[in-house]
């Protein structure tokens, strides 16, 4: 356990980056995804596209900080049921 604990603490351990099988709803929703983006982006201007890229930049941004935010509590929730468990 200790191993993990610290492979996770230098950053060798990435749970969130690891990869895992992607089932068929999902993989629907990001075709669907795809393709109405593709669609959005056709009816656009030049600066319509870079308000919309910048959109989704800042989207995928605030959905990163939000996934690390739910580790991190996930994370500190565990180690308090650890810690009782073991007093």
């Amino acid at each position: 356990m200790k191993s993990t604990l610290i492979g996770l603490w230098n950053g060798d351990i990435r749970p969130c980056e690891e990869k895992t099988g992607i089932c068929d709803s999902e993989r629907k929703l990001v075709e669907y995804i795809a393709r109405h983006r593709k669609d959005v982006i056709a009816q656009l201007d030049d600066k319509g596209k870079e308000s919309l890229e910048k959109l989704i930049d800042c989207s995928d941004e605030l959905w990163s900080k939000a996934c690390d935010d739910a580790f991190a509590k996930g994370f500190s929730l565990a180690i308090k049921i650890m810690v009782e468990s073991l007093a």
